[in-house]
């Protein structure tokens, strides 16, 4: 878990930030507001921090290469496509993965399921 720091077009040089999580690989989940933003278009200057904590980078950052989110999120402004994922930069030729792990991930499972939210929630 982490956060993402980013700027969103034609709103100056203000950060703004998200809470993250580092998929697979260089892969990091987070919403899709945090990667594309209605009337203004893709953020830019996005890293990643892993275990960001008051201002502490534990583990570094990690710069953006690319980053996507759902077309009902982009082209329609749905809540309920609000995700983004986005791909970093490895470091000293180690992929996010490699440096810090990842979340699990399941498939072909009963569709009820216990699961545990993570994040930092900006109230």
């Amino acid at each position: 878990m982490g956060r993402i720091f980013f700027r969103i077009p034609g709103l100056g040089t203000q950060t703004y930030a998200c809470s993250a999580a580092a998929a697979y690989g260089r892969a990091v989940w987070t919403a899709g507001h945090c990667v594309y933003t209605q009337g203004r278009g893709w953020s830019t200057n996005l890293f990643f921090v892993p275990a960001y904590r008051a201002g502490a980078y534990p583990y570094g950052s990690f710069s953006v290469k690319s980053m996507s989110s759902l077309t009902g999120w982009v082209s329609q402004n749905n809540l309920a496509y609000d995700i983004g994922m986005v791909a970093v930069n490895d470091r000293s030729g180690l992929k996010l993965s490699q440096w810090v792990g990842s979340l699990g991930f399941m498939y072909n499972t009963s569709a009820t399921q216990m699961f545990h939210a993570f994040g930092y929630p900006g109230n």
